[in-house]
């Protein structure tokens, strides 16, 4: 999907919830055991084992992750702690084993004997998440997923839920990772089913890092549902990656709105994720709620700036401070296509080519935020469609603003391809706002597209085609276009009976000619190293070089001859560009994305060499 018309979010899956990693910081561990959930046992030996031994293994086994990091073996510490907890493993089933065996024993030891299965059960289930974890982050996602496979089909209780959802997740990351969305996908609904039994009871399960009880009820619980809202963010990257982005926008949203509610995100990230939810919903025509996801992304992205400026600036910072300024670039990039998309719609319905039935959003309304002072934004960006150049005009002046935003970041010399974006949208903010002044004045219009001639000729004058090929190919072809609108601009007021009809004309050849240059230049980018055409072009090229060979022909047609001398020399050279498309199609029959221009072409090959004979 493309940058226009995609969004991408703003964490990958790889990079998240690695243990001794996460903002938690293993929540729970070296705590006091509250001894009052723990089940009530008059045998010495398991309380002996549960309180003195597997709790003080367990804290010096977590310890290991809390050591400095020797940068020459950097999982010794993992190693450490595995190793461990594999001891405590083999421990904790000697002991299950132990109190399994309740033949012949009196209701009461039986009951009590079930609540300590229960708890042994729930202590290795927790054992193999942290093995399966250790094993991921040490780079064997296969063994890891054996125990994590292993914790997914443990019992699911109070005791052991959160562990399960927390050891879904990182499952699913290693399928992810292996491009198995399918099957990612379904791990992580698995925990969405276990949420919503666990929701249904009304259970509060334990912490995931606590081997025995000693967190809260209220820090259980909200643990448990920052685990969900990460299950909901994983579901929507998973169904990005297939290609459906309704449902990942869908899933995306519940988790801002989540985490908002929560206070828990990273500020720039929060507003790149809801800006990419509103990249969605332009490319559905949903501009009051993009506008809102824009408002709330900005709002927030303002706020994180305004708590940065007043922060001392450390040497960490200053490693952050490019992704800060990138993000920072990339809200403002949002916004640009937010109002030529808006600019874009607009000028569609008043031309008639399309209608409000065409562009009514069929998707489901979107989660509704309501963050403090995103008024302010709201406010200044219309959601309402353009009828007027004023309007346009409103629109054109805060996409600028946008545009210098974001270009602070994006430099010619530092960022060249996200410059380049830069330029192109400029561009079209020009091109759009060129359309409704139009309606009132050509001349006015025509110094639009004047304005993208000059930033389109000095971008791509000053990159280097060997490194920037495939950008220059664009602005060639994007400069192309432009000169070709303003030579039919021209030629759309342009009265040859007027005193001043030379003038305008050598205007309008100049135009056209500067048209087939850069559109030759464009042609000529395709060419080898012995400066010949290809004989056939790669699929998705040939549609390009066709189209430009097409618009040369065209143009040739459409100058203005001073003689019949001109008009012959006119009219074959037209002949000769549509003779190439005409010749490059029948070479290539499987070349079949161009035939409605090879039908015009077919017949201007037929009809313009009597025309050229009777001249």
């Amino acid at each position: 999907m493309s940058q226009q018309d995609s969004f991408q979010l703003a964490a990958s899956l790889s990079n998240s919830n690695c243990i001794g990693g996460d903002e938690e910081s293993l929540l729970g561990v070296g705590l006091d055991v509250i001894l009052s959930d723990i089940p009530s046992t008059k045998n010495s030996r398991f309380k002996s084992f549960l309180l003195d031994e597997l709790q003080h293994q367990y804290t010096q086994a977590m310890s290991h992750l809390g050591k400095t990091l020797d940068e020459e073996r950097p999982y010794d510490h993992l190693y450490a702690c595995r190793n461990d907890l594999q001891n405590i493993l083999i421990q904790l089933k000697d002991m299950h084993s132990t109190f399994s065996d309740v033949e012949e024993r009196t209701c009461e030891i039986l009951v009590t004997a079930f609540l300590m299965i229960v708890v042994l059960e729930a202590s290795i289930t927790r054992t193999k998440m942290f093995l399966g974890t250790l094993h991921i982050d040490t780079d064997e996602p296969s063994e890891g997923c054996k125990f994590l496979s292993e914790v997914r089909e443990s019992p699911q209780n109070n005791y052991t839920s959160g562990t399960i959802l927390y050891a879904l997740n990182r499952e699913a990351i290693v399928w992810a990772n292996r491009k198995e969305h399918i099957k990612a996908l379904d791990i992580l609904q698995q925990g969405m089913g276990l949420y919503d039994i666990i929701k249904e009871k009304e259970i509060i399960p334990w912490g995931k890092y606590e081997m025995l009880p000693t967190l809260s009820q209220e820090q259980r619980m909200k643990e448990f549902e920052s685990s969900y809202t990460h299950t909901l963010f994983y579901v929507a990257q998973c169904y990005m990656n297939l290609e459906q982005a309704s449902k990942a926008a869908e899933y995306c949203q519940q988790t801002l709105s989540r985490q908002f509610n929560t206070g828990e995100y990273d500020c720039l990230d929060w507003a790149v994720n809801a800006a990419a939810i509103a990249q969605y919903l332009i490319s559905e025509n949903a501009f009051e709620d993009a506008r809102l996801y824009l408002a709330c992304a900005q709002t927030v992205s303002t706020q994180a700036l305004s708590t940065q400026k007043g922060h001392k600036i450390t040497d960490d910072d200053n490693d952050n401070d490019e992704d800060i300024q990138q993000k920072h670039a990339a809200l403002a990039q949002c916004w640009v296509k937010y109002y030529l998309a808006l600019l874009n719609v607009s000028w569609q319905l008043m031309q008639g080519s399309i209608t409000k039935d065409d562009i009514t959003p069929s998707i489901e309304p979107p989660v509704r935020l309501n963050i403090p002072g995103m008024e302010k934004h709201l406010n200044q960006a219309p959601a309402h469609f353009i009828t007027t150049a004023d309007e346009a005009r409103v629109c054109f002046s805060e996409g600028q603003r946008w545009i210098k935003a974001a270009m602070c970041y994006y430099t010619l010399e530092d960022h060249a391809s996200g410059h380049v974006i830069c330029v192109q949208d400029n561009s079209q903010l020009y091109k759009q706002l060129a359309a409704f002044e139009e309606l009132s004045s050509v001349d006015n219009a025509c110094k639009m597209h004047k304005r993208r001639v000059d930033m389109l000729d000095h971008v791509l004058n000053e990159l280097n085609p060997q490194y920037y090929l495939a950008i220059c190919k664009q602005l060639a072809f994007e400069l192309g276009g432009v000169y070709q609108d303003m030579m039919d601009l021209k030629l759309s007021i342009f009265k040859p009976d007027q005193a001043k009809s030379m003038s305008q004309a050598l205007k309008i050849n100049k135009l056209g000619r500067k048209a087939i240059a850069s559109f030759q230049r464009f042609i000529d980018f395709h060419r080898d190293q012995k400066r010949e055409l290809p004989q056939r072009y790669e699929d998705g090229v040939a549609k390009g070089i066709m189209t430009a060979h097409f618009t040369i022909a065209r143009i040739y047609s459409k100058l203005i001859p001073s003689n019949r001398s001109e008009r012959v020399n006119l009219l074959q050279q037209s002949l000769k560009w549509h003779k190439y498309i005409v010749d490059y199609c029948e070479a290539n029959p499987d070349f079949t994305d161009f035939q409605r221009e090879l039908e015009l072409s077919s017949e201007m090959v037929q009809l313009l060499p009597a025309q050229i004979q009777r001249l």
